[in-house]
């Protein structure tokens, strides 16, 4: 984002209070990032929280590789072996 993208900040409110600091930090943040593009694919608020879980183990497109599959078997046979394996292939680096 240039300088030129960037929306002017909104007027200082009075932040005497804590609520108010929090509420206008939070102004800012969605003045200046609207819209966040989450790299990690998933379908529904459970699969992006396995996602992000298994990110902290290896890279945003490692996880997008192995979470189609894992995914596919988890619902297939939860219970699954595989499942497990599947998740720790995602500390594979090649």
């Amino acid at each position: 984002m240039s300088k030129a993208d960037v929306p002017a900040p909104l007027a200082h409110p009075d932040l005497s209070t804590k609520a108010a600091r929090v509420q206008w930090v939070m102004d800012e943040l969605e003045r200046l990032y609207p819209e966040v593009p989450v790299p990690l694919d998933h379908t529904d608020p459970y699969t992006l929280l396995v996602a992000v879980l298994l990110s902290a183990q290896c890279t945003d497109a490692r996880v997008n590789q192995i979470t189609p599959a894992l995914f596919a078997r988890a619902i297939a046979h939860f219970s699954d072996k595989k499942v497990t394996v599947l998740v720790a292939t995602s500390g594979d680096t090649g």
